[in-house]
């Protein structure tokens, strides 16, 4: 049986989660977490990583010939996704420490 929050839900609200940043500055050590509720996940796709490209070489070759070939997108794994967008940290230049105050990296 539904209660009548749930029957007037919008649909994104099901698929809502916490996506946890974590901050380090490099001068002090101290760590900062922020939170924000958010419905999409954005992934980065490492196209170096594609399975196909033998495939995708081919059709290259073929099309260079002057065959027309349907087109072919690279295909990526899911897991390839995940681990290039959340298994890998980024610098941030001129990241104000209020425990230093100052301007450095985190």
């Amino acid at each position: 049986d539904h209660s009548a929050t749930s029957s007037n839900a919008l649909p994104g609200q099901w698929l809502a989660f916490n996506m946890e940043e974590r901050v380090e500055c490099c001068q002090s050590g101290q760590v900062k977490y922020k939170k924000a509720l958010t419905n999409a996940l954005s992934l980065n796709v490492p196209l170096d990583r594609k399975l196909n490209d033998e495939f995708l070489k081919a059709r290259t070759e073929a099309a260079a010939k002057g065959r027309q070939e349907q087109v072919e997108l690279p295909v990526v794994s899911f897991d390839a996704c995940l681990a290039a967008t959340l298994g890998t940290s980024e610098q941030v230049d001129n990241f104000y420490s209020s425990a230093t105050k100052r301007r450095g990296q985190a």
